[in-house]
């Protein structure tokens, strides 16, 4: 929602008159003083950057895609529904190496109780688990 946002928003600055004060912030640039050291802070022109490039937008026919309102905001959904398809790929993928990776640990580190058949994923599971065995015999 947000990557649709910031795209409408640009989108309707551009389409303003030179004299606007959103349009003049957009493209202006500090023309004295200094930034300080380390890293430059992230502005909302750099955002919208990377919204263009996540989008497909080159950031050089930004100007002519937004004058025409209806073709802007298919645009933009688009943007969103790419960038909805591409999270619910990654967080996909994700959990998918998740399981992998703990189904890889639980068959490469397998520690056997020696008093039952339970099989611990680790060693300190294992010596808990033992305790607990330790304990009831102990108490008969």
């Amino acid at each position: 929602m947000v990557l649709k946002a910031q795209l409408r928003w640009t989108g309707h600055i551009i389409r303003m008159e030179s004299s606007r004060l959103p349009l003049q912030l957009l493209y202006g640039d500090l023309r004295q003083g200094q930034r300080p050291r380390g890293r430059p802070k992230k502005r909302f022109k750099d955002c919208i950057k990377d919204s263009l490039k996540y989008s497909g937008t080159p950031a050089t026919e930004l100007e002519c895609l937004a004058q025409d309102r209806s073709a802007w905001h298919s645009r933009t959904s688009k943007a969103q529904e790419v960038f909805e398809t591409n999270r619910r790929d990654q967080l996909a993928n994700a959990r998918e190496a998740h399981k992998a990776a703990k189904s890889s640990l639980s068959a490469t580190a397998a520690f056997q109780c020696p008093y039952c058949p339970r099989v611990c994923a680790s060693r300190i599971g294992l010596s808990s688990h033992t305790r607990a065995h330790e304990r009831r015999l102990s108490a008969r």
